[in-house]
């Protein structure tokens, strides 16, 4: 589980840190963020409700969490593709964890006010496999 936050914390970092991420860079400001995934083991599916939260996510704040993402976890993980599109971007990377490898395949689209993130996490060696969602929305300025 914390492999699949520190994925999703590294696209909220690439899509609002960066301006050569994005062409059109995302505003800080208030935004909802909603997570969806479903985790399928042994032949079950097990869907976890979506989790909503609110966040005021500031420049500087994301500034600092995508320059500390390398100091997060550089031995366990690896960037094997970006690529941009227009307003897309793609990642794959590769994360070790003890003797586990995981791999992760992410596609994300990303507007002024609004992203959207699919993630697709797989057992190197297994048909283990989890899925998640996020979206998130600017609903206004920070208070």
């Amino acid at each position: 589980m914390k492999i699949l936050i520190y994925a999703q914390a590294l696209w909220l970092a690439l899509m609002f840190s960066s301006n050569k991420v994005v062409a059109q860079p995302m505003k800080d400001g208030l935004w909802e963020i909603t997570v969806s995934s479903e985790i399928k083991m042994g032949g079950s599916v097990n869907r976890m409700p979506p989790n909503t939260m609110r966040k005021c996510v500031k420049r500087e704040e994301l500034k600092s969490m995508s320059q500390g993402r390398q100091e997060t976890n550089p031995a366990n993980c690896r960037l094997l593709r970006e690529e941009r599109k227009g307003d897309k971007l793609f990642l794959t990377q590769e994360c070790r964890n003890g003797g586990v490898a995981y791999v992760y395949n992410s596609t994300g689209i990303y507007k002024e006010n609004y992203m959207e993130v699919n993630t697709e996490m797989s057992v190197k060696g297994s048909k283990d496999v989890s899925k998640s969602v996020i979206i998130a929305k600017r609903i206004g300025d920070c208070k």
